[in-house]
């Protein structure tokens, strides 16, 4: 569900919300078409789940102190794991394995970010993109270190988890050269990196370097 641009109240999105959730799922952004964009929203729409977009700043501070309404708990789809495995009825989804060889990728990717992020994970939550990144339970909200970030110039928050998408064509192609191209590896994962956090509306940690990789990538693909 999307919010029109009206006021919303709480209790009436409760009412049109899908019978079977017991959440209210919630997706704090910068403004409407950013949430849309969303690529924590993929799974969401996959299972025609419900999910509040928040676009004013203030919806962010309030929602840090009240953890629930209606005896229904707030979850932000941008943090931490959400086990959405009850809504699925189709059996080829629920019997699907992890790929051979994605454990070893992981790995990887996550040595070759290093302190960039908290840790490396295979996602249950991406359809069509690649990756995203999410913010550890005991982290903050996306949108709120956002804010906090425009408030102070020094703040830094905490590493983030880049969640990968095994069905995706990039990371296939990355499992299968994982062990025969490590240069090419290291400079896609920190690709991989750099587009999640854009998707966000943040810029590359270093922006030299993404042009750098980024061309060199181009040059590869047109031969």
């Amino acid at each position: 569900s999307m919010n029109e641009d009206k006021p919303v109240f709480l209790s009436d999105y409760i009412e049109k919300m899908n019978t079977e959730q017991k959440d209210i799922y919630y997706l704090a952004a910068e403004n409407k078409d950013m949430a849309e964009g969303s690529p924590h929203l993929e799974v969401f729409k996959k299972k025609k789940l419900d999910v509040l977009f928040l676009t004013d700043p203030i919806d962010t501070f309030w929602l840090s102190m009240a953890a629930e309404f209606q005896d229904r708990k707030f979850v932000s789809i941008t943090k931490g794991d959400i086990d959405l495995s009850a809504f699925s009825d189709d059996k080829k989804e629920k019997d699907k394995k992890t790929p051979a060889g994605i454990k070893g990728l992981v790995e990887k990717i996550k040595e070759a970010l290093g302190e960039n992020v908290q840790d490396v994970k295979v996602s249950t939550k991406l359809v069509d993109s690649a990756c995203c990144l999410v913010a550890p339970d005991t982290g903050m909200d996306v949108q709120m270190e956002r804010i906090m970030k425009i408030q102070n110039k020094d703040f830094k928050g905490m590493p983030r988890i880049l969640e990968i998408n095994p069905d995706h064509d990039i990371i296939k192609k990355l499992n299968k050269i994982k062990d025969k191209d490590k240069t090419a590896l290291n400079d896609a994962s920190f690709l991989l990196f750099d587009q999640a956090k854009m998707v966000e509306g943040e810029l590359p940690q270093d922006i030299a370097k993404f042009n750098q990789r980024m061309s060199k990538f181009l040059g590869l693909a047109l031969g």
